[in-house]
């Protein structure tokens, strides 16, 4: 079997830039932000002093939709719920080594796309020029990593998106940003239950901000909620809470009427 630096210089070979990486924590042991990538030599003197190092490569001209398990969080089950899946096309995949999924593609010159931690739940969009992604053969305790070309494009080809995938997870990650964004200002104008000057209610606000993820996403209805929140007497609130009831059933299809 090939040792790791023949590897971590195949990889180099094919035109990817390489990291070691501890095995034990999956932290690189190289400074590598906004530096040049490693040259054949540099990685046969470095693997020559570390020869169990894993190899990462950097997200530099591909991106990785990185699928996983975290807790509740099923990605698989969120990317299969999620409507644009009929945009995602068959390209290189590969197993992690703690059975979740990396799904590769280029990037486009004529579409961006940055980075998107929780783009859905259990789903990361890893596309920094300084992240990384550990590929094949890397282990770590909980298994190892595999390039999956059972499942992967004929000839474990890497392909170009559509710019419609790109757009559909950008569209996606700025609705989830905006509601964050609305949640994190009532969060941080309300730390010990006051917002604007009006009294204490925190059982309130606590009623109130799991209505904003009803809304799914919807930048206006969820702004709408917060403004109430933060404008509303004590018996608007009360009556509003009530009305919110009603609302769970129908806000998915107000959202659409609204789109």
């Amino acid at each position: 079997m090939p040792s790791m630096k023949e590897y971590a210089l195949q990889y180099q070979k094919l035109g990817f830039s390489v990291i070691p990486i501890n095995p034990k924590n999956k932290m690189p042991l190289i400074g590598f932000a906004d530096k040049p990538a490693m040259t054949p030599a540099e990685i046969e003197n470095f693997w020559d002093g570390y020869p169990n190092a894993n190899i990462a490569l950097r997200t530099t001209n591909f991106f990785v939709i990185d699928i996983d398990k975290h807790g509740k969080s099923n990605g698989f089950e969120s990317l299969k719920k999620w409507k644009h899946l009929g945009l995602i096309e068959s390209t290189l995949q590969a197993k992690t080594a703690s059975g979740g999924k990396h799904l590769f593609y280029f990037k486009r010159e004529d579409t961006p796309i940055g980075q998107m931690i929780g783009f859905l739940p259990g789903v990361d969009i890893k596309a920094n020029e300084n992240n990384y992604v550990l590929v094949a053969p890397s282990a770590t305790e909980k298994g190892q990593y595999e390039w999956d070309l059972e499942k992967s494009k004929e000839g474990g080809t890497m392909i170009t998106p559509s710019k419609e995938l790109i757009q559909a997870i950008k569209n996606s990650m700025a609705k989830l940003t905006a509601i964050s964004m609305m949640v994190k200002t009532v969060l941080e104008t309300w730390p010990d239950g006051h917002i604007l000057g009006t009294e204490p209610r925190p059982q309130t606000s606590l009623r109130l901000l799991p209505w904003v993820l009803v809304t799914k996403g919807d930048e206006m209805t969820s702004w709408q909620v917060l403004l109430v929140a933060c404008y509303s007497g004590q018996l608007m609130m009360n009556w509003f809470c009530n009305w919110l009831g009603w609302l769970t059933q129908t806000a998915p299809i107000l959202c659409q009427i609204e789109r």
